[in-house]
């Protein structure tokens, strides 16, 4: 099994392909940001998390981005980071990431992305992570090409 932070790289790659037909993913990272780490779970306690006095939504963003960018390369960072840029703005894929959340809460959501975002660039790429991302693979994948857990 996957651990959780691939799976979000997964997800975000496969909705950069193909944004209006991979609404599943969007469900998916928002129930990630929602819902990881799981409410018991010690690194909430970090001192870093603790000492920056974050809230839960921004801890969660923050301790998602932290592992992802432990396990990324710079390929696979410029897709998490394709991912951020496309929901920055106040467009349609970020009305439709707020409309798919599991509770729907724009101003909640927001904080968690900020913090993954702000947490994300703090990391740096990994020299062992793999070179190639799933977008530099094909410029668009079939539908065998694209692990299960990402459809």
């Amino acid at each position: 099994v996957a651990p959780v932070p691939v799976v979000a790289l997964l997800k975000m790659a496969a909705h950069l392909d193909r944004p209006y037909e991979r609404t599943k993913d969007l469900v998916d990272l928002a129930y990630v940001l929602h819902e990881y780490p799981a409410n018991d779970d010690d690194r909430f306690f970090d001192d870093a998390i603790m000492d920056a006095g974050l809230t839960e939504d921004q801890a969660r963003g923050t301790i998602l981005a932290r592992e992802l960018g432990a396990v990324v390369g710079t390929a696979d960072r410029e897709v998490v980071n394709a991912f951020i840029a496309r929901m920055e703005n106040d467009g349609p894929h970020w009305a439709r990431f707020v409309s798919v959340s599991p509770q729907r809460d724009e101003e909640r959501l927001r904080a968690r992305l900020d913090a993954f975002r702000e947490a994300f660039a703090r990391t740096r790429p990994t020299t062992t992570a793999r070179r190639s991302s799933p977008r530099s693979r094909a410029a668009s994948p079939t539908p065998a090409a694209i692990p299960a857990c990402a459809r």
